[in-house]
C-alpha cells in the first residue's frame, strides 16, 4: 500500500504542477494562449527545423521537471 500512495501522490502533484503551469499561462500571458488557439502555432512548429523543434521539446520537458522537483519539495 505504501508503493502505490507514493504514485498516486506523485501523480496528483504532477497534474497539479501542470495544472497551474496552464493557469498561469492563461492568465499572465493572454497573447500565448491566443496564439496556441488560433493554430498559428501548429502552422510555426510545422516550419521550423527538427534541431529547433527538439530544443523546444527538450526544454518544455526540463521546466515540467523542475517544476515537479520544487513541487515535491
Amino acid at each position: 500500500m505504501g508503493a502505490l500512495h507514493v504514485v498516486l501522490l506523485a501523480g496528483v502533484k504532477l497534474f497539479f504542477a501542470v495544472s497551474l503551469a496552464w493557469l498561469i499561462i492563461t492568465i499572465e500571458f493572454k497573447f500565448l494562449d491566443d496564439y496556441v488557439d488560433n493554430g498559428t502555432l501548429l502552422d510555426d512548429w510545422r516550419e521550423m527545423y527538427p534541431q529547433h523543434r527538439s530544443i523546444l521539446l527538450v526544454t518544455m520537458f526540463l521546466g515540467l521537471v523542475m517544476a515537479f522537483a520544487f513541487l515535491c519539495r
